[in-house]
């Protein structure tokens, strides 16, 4: 008789061992169950113009293969959610104001083999019913991450997110379900620079008229006439400056080098042009291009980190100028020119 109940209770104690090992696999497994987007390093200039949702950078794309574990039920869900007990908006917030992360994401199942895509900044997502009951398919997953302009001013400084796990996958997710893990090593640097927009794209400067006795040899110019290229800027993060540098090209004749702006027309005035200075600097014509450098591209100004916007404003003057070698050269008639300029900010 004891020896009937030994066997007995050790009966049961090896079958509960047993349907608990069973109990411990997963519904839903993951390969890899941990992976890493990484940072590159790398700077971002961020324009004060920049816009919400405007992305400065994408992460490569990081991959898991989702299979059905021991158990498989109708009905579950695979469940994409940020951890850290961030609440939920629009944008996962990173330690630099003004900058956050969207988690781009596709899930794939029986449901949704085709890939099902979600933009995730906080907060859970949980996909449709999918399902699975076959053990030997492979769903791959997709997660990727897009850092952005979120909203608020743009900070400078060393972007770099927690260590632990940001996002997390999970499959019918209850007692035993299975999990992948993503977290984010690296760092970028952000720098914001402020933003300008030219003030009036289009403006007329008139000259008066001027008599031909009123240039005494070549190079000799008119009265100057002033004006002005007005910039409005803004943004920038504390400390942050930009240079501007400046282009202007001859509308009449892209290809003038020179620093006499062409009249424009057939009935016009001849033995003169038109000369424009930057202080006592006289301009030059380029292409009509932005890059830097740029023939006979100009410096003009430095724009610093300004709370609530600021105006630059590049003082310049006209006038007509001499080109004849003698008076006699120069006849009367409208003196009427044009030219483009291209601002370019470093």
């Amino acid at each position: 008789m004891k020896k009937h109940m030994a066997f007995f209770v050790a009966g049961l104690c090896l079958m509960w061992l047993v349907s608990g090992l069973a109990f411990a696999q997963t519904y839903g497994r993951f390969t890899p169950a941990q992976s890493t987007i990484t940072l590159s390093g790398e700077k971002l200039i961020v324009p004060g113009n920049a816009s919400a949702g405007q992305v400065l950078w994408r992460s490569p794309t990081v991959y898991s293969n989702m299979t059905k574990g021991n158990f498989g039920t109708a009905g579950s869900q695979i469940e994409v959610s940020t951890l850290n007990n961030v609440p939920q908006g629009s944008y996962y917030p990173s330690n630099i104001p003004g900058i956050g992360l969207i988690w781009r994401v596709k899930l794939v199942a029986v449901n949704f083999a085709a890939g099902l895509n979600v933009n995730l900044g906080t907060g859970v997502y949980n996909s449709p019913a999918t399902g699975i009951t076959n053990a030997t398919t492979v769903y791959r997953q997709e997660v990727y991450v897009e850092v952005v302009r979120s909203i608020g001013r743009v900070g400078n400084g060393t972007l770099i997110l927690p260590t632990e796990n940001l996002l997390r996958f999970r499959y019918n997710c209850g007692a035993s379900c299975g999990h992948w893990n993503i977290g984010i090593n690296g760092s970028l640097q952000i720098e914001a620079i402020p933003t300008c927009a030219v003030q009036v794209a289009n403006q007329s400067v008139f000259l008066k008229q001027v008599l031909v006795k009123t240039f005494t040899g070549q190079g000799s110019t008119s009265p100057a006439h002033p004006f002005s290229i007005d910039l409005a800027c803004s943004g920038g993060g504390v400390g942050s400056i930009v240079n501007a540098y400046v282009t202007f090209t001859d509308s009449t004749n892209p290809n003038n080098q020179s620093k006499v702006l062409s009249l424009s027309g057939t009935q016009k005035a001849s033995g003169v042009g038109v000369q424009i200075k930057h202080g006592d600097t006289i301009l030059g014509y380029g292409p009509d291009s932005s890059q830097i450098p740029n023939t006979n591209q100009w410096f003009a100004g430095t724009i610093s980190y300004a709370e609530g916007g600021r105006l630059l404003r590049i003082p310049l003057t006209a006038s007509y100028v001499q080109t004849a070698a003698t008076a006699a050269g120069i006849r009367a008639g409208p003196a009427d020119a044009k030219a483009t300029f291209n601002v370019t900010y470093n």
